[in-house]
């Protein structure tokens, strides 16, 4: 596959699944974030007892169990979270999508196997992406935080009842 190609796919089809569901993106970015520590701390026994129940250990296959882990948590938030975002707010809610877009390249890219990820390491997209990696993720989280931290609480009004 065409390393452009693959990060194109990586950056834009989380993008397009969240505006298309009407997830909220900033949320879906914090499950990423939580999908990759998962796959940090458990995905090399997951990795272990998917390739143990199939009988069958092959080191890509591996990468793509673990790559699923880290995705599993984001997947879930777009399903639950569909339909979250009304109104005025999908405006908004396009910058944190980029984000997740943007962080998902970064995060994804060294799960893939060795001759994938080399091939995306050889362009000079990479090369030039990687240099604002640090600056990237630190907005993206950022803003996800900001959207997260601002949005409404809910306040109960007191009702009384006249007797």
């Amino acid at each position: 596959m065409n390393p452009l190609v693959l990060i194109a796919i990586l950056f834009a089809a989380p993008i397009l699944l969240i505006l298309l569901s009407k997830a909220n993106a900033a949320l879906v970015f914090l499950a990423l974030c939580a999908g990759f520590v998962l796959q940090a701390y458990i995905g090399e026994d997951a990795q272990a007892l998917i390739q143990g129940l199939l009988n069958n250990y092959d080191p890509n296959v591996g990468q793509y169990i673990r790559l699923g882990v880290m995705l599993t948590p984001p997947l879930f938030a777009v399903l639950f979270l569909r339909s979250s975002v009304q109104g005025g707010k999908n405006l908004i809610n396009v910058v944190p999508a980029i984000s997740v877009g943007i962080v998902n390249v970064f995060l994804a890219v060294p799960l893939l196997p060795d001759n994938l990820k080399s091939s995306v390491y050889g362009t000079s997209l990479w090369s030039d992406l990687s240099q604002f990696q640090a600056i990237f993720i630190g907005v993206s989280v950022f803003i996800s935080m900001a959207i997260v931290l601002s949005g409404k609480r809910g306040h109960k009004k007191k009702h009384r009842k006249k007797g």
